[in-house]
């Protein structure tokens, strides 16, 4: 489970899975990561959660990463489109990403709730994610977006968050102690 804004996303993994929560990834809050057991491989379904950052809407978020992601030579076959994950509409960005001379497929799922992203991944490499195609399928309909007991002190949380983050940036720093006891003084 990840919390944002006020919902909560929950996912009950089927049998064969092992979940971790992870080091959130550059530019996210948050990465809760599920692996098929015994896999020789990358078989994942993983969950970012990630800053707003100006766009407040799913499709826009998809439309940035296919962007990105069409500037990173390791990327290529961009294909879109959309399913309902969580009792939504999801659009979804998948591309081959090539590491080290192996190619995966990865499928990416955009939602956006109110203070943040969460972006779905489901990869798997070469010819294995069509063969997992079923047990992909079956993690995301699992997924479902359940309503927060304190609403108000998740937005309330949020907001403070954000004002904390700018705090100080509307000031230029003293080149020394003195002029920064000048400043305060007036």
């Amino acid at each position: 489970s990840s919390a944002a804004g006020d919902r909560l996303l929950e996912w009950k993994p089927g049998d064969g899975w092992e979940m971790a929560v992870g080091a959130p990834y550059p530019g996210t809050r948050f990465t809760l990561k599920t692996w098929r057991k015994g896999a020789t491989g990358e078989e994942s379904v993983t969950v970012f959660v990630a800053d707003l950052k100006g766009l407040t809407e799913a499709t826009a978020a998809r439309d940035a990463a296919e962007k990105a992601r069409g500037l990173d030579p390791k990327c290529s076959g961009m294909r879109r489109g959309n399913r309902e994950v969580a009792g939504e509409n999801a659009p979804w960005l998948a591309f081959e990403y090539d590491s080290g001379g192996i190619s995966y497929t990865l499928r990416q799922h955009y939602f956006v709730h109110h203070d943040a992203h969460f972006i779905v991944q489901c990869a798997a490499g070469g010819t294995r994610f069509k063969e997992l195609e079923k047990e992909f399928t079956a993690a995301l309909e699992s997924f479902a977006f359940i309503p927060l007991k304190d609403a108000a002190g998740a937005k309330m949380k949020a907001l403070l968050k954000e004002v904390a983050g700018r705090c100080g940036s509307e000031i230029g720093w003293a080149k020394s102690w003195e002029e920064a006891a000048r400043r305060a003084k007036k």
